[in-house]
């Protein structure tokens, strides 16, 4: 992820979920990311990283009613998705 973007997207809504062992892309950088997002302004955004989790997270997410519930109300941080980091 180009963190430089970041203060190009504070106003985006982000759902990122990423696993702790990922080997086909590290979890840095999801974490640096999430970092620079925040450090721009962005509170509009969930961060989940799934302990022991390779890279295929997308089983887990579209599982998750939380992360459902987020997706469709249209990216809104008021759903009941909580930040887990």
């Amino acid at each position: 992820a180009d963190v430089a973007q970041a203060k190009n997207l504070a106003g985006l809504g982000v759902y990122a979920v990423h696993g702790s062992d990922d080997g086909a892309v590290s979890v840095s950088s999801s974490r640096n990311m999430i970092s620079a997002l925040r450090a721009n302004g962005n509170t509009n955004l969930v961060y989940r990283e799934l302990e022991g989790a390779g890279h295929n997270v997308w089983d887990a997410t579209f599982a998750d009613e939380d992360a459902l519930k987020w997706i469709f109300a249209g990216g809104k941080i008021n759903s009941d998705a909580e930040d887990i980091a």
